[in-house]
């Protein structure tokens, strides 16, 4: 790699360290109601907590995803740097999801992208993203029985979202015969889309996919243990079970764009007459995203420290 090429992806890197330093300002300064925060701090901190930990969870399974597509090791704390790193993805998106192609790269870092390929390691963050997806919704067919018809549209929901993501990517691998983009003169994008499904697969042998579903029913666990804490803390009592099924119920429907920035989880607690918890939810999410960004700016100097010493 040149001089000058080096020199330019590490200023990247320092105006992408700014970058997140002021959007952890700004999100800060425009979600958090210090009231809340002042009043009651435990239960917004327990929160913070096992959401990260659920992250740190997510990182796990993102690492086996990693070495089982690409066929290197990946470290730990790439691997959570590239979950962190897709989640402020997804913050800007209008829906749940948009983060999941970041992750790969974020994990493989300048060089793995170079060696590589987009592809492959966008497969790899599709992957990890449909986990999330495919246990969300298995989980919330689980506890149906307790919601009853109120459960049918996120139901539906994750099967629809699920089964375009599977379909996509079978379309996807036989993509270089496709007479469609001959057609629309995008034959060669075929290679690309085809390397890609057949990398995204390979994410779902047998062991790899055992362990990133159990670790993917770990990781909703903990969020719903974080949940707990907020609406027994502001909404009066509240069990560990309810918590675990509002918050996959709501997931779901955050497959939908909401308009103004609402969330379906403001939206169902303000239904449930706690604005006090919907104002806690609120301040809790934007506080993990603020963290977030921080974490991953601070993450991100640290390959600018490196880059430098190796350019």
């Amino acid at each position: 790699m040149g001089i000058k090429t080096s020199r330019v992806k590490i200023w990247l890197l320092v105006f992408i360290v700014l970058l997140l330093l002021v959007y952890t300002g700004f999100i800060v300064f425009m979600g958090v109601k210090l009231e809340v925060l002042a009043e009651h701090p435990g239960p917004l901190l327990l929160y913070l907590f096992f959401a990260f930990l659920a992250e740190a969870i997510r990182a796990l399974r993102l690492k086996a995803i990693y070495e089982a597509v690409i066929g290197e090791k990946a470290s730990l704390q790439r691997s959570f740097l590239g979950r962190l790193a897709g989640n402020i993805v997804s913050s800007l998106t209008p829906s749940a999801i948009g983060g999941e192609v970041v992750r790969g790269a974020v994990v493989a870092g300048i060089g793995g992208i170079e060696r590589h390929g987009w592809p492959k390691l966008v497969a790899v963050g599709l992957a990890d993203g449909l986990y999330d997806l495919f246990t969300n919704t298995l989980l919330a067919a689980v506890f149906a029985p307790f919601v009853g018809l109120a459960a049918l549209i996120p139901l539906l929901l994750g099967l629809a979202a699920s089964s375009s993501w599977i379909l996509g990517t079978l379309a996807a691998q036989r993509a270089r015969e496709s007479k469609l983009l001959l057609r629309l003169g995008l034959a060669r994008l075929g290679n690309p889309l085809a390397e890609g499904a057949e990398a995204f697969m390979k994410g779902y042998g047998l062991r790899v996919a055992l362990t990133s579903t159990l670790l993917s029913v770990l990781a909703w666990l903990s969020l719903g243990l974080g949940l707990y804490f907020i609406l027994d803390g502001f909404c009066g009592p509240a069990t560990v079970l309810e918590s675990i099924i509002l918050l996959l119920y709501t997931y779901l429907m955050g497959i939908i764009p909401l308009p103004a920035g609402l969330g379906s989880m403001d939206i169902w607690l303000a239904s449930l007459s706690c604005p006090e918890g919907a104002a806690a939810w609120r301040t809790a999410v934007v506080l993990q995203l603020a963290l977030t960004a921080l974490i991953v700016g601070l993450l991100a100097a640290e390959e600018v420290r490196y880059a430098l010493r190796s350019a």
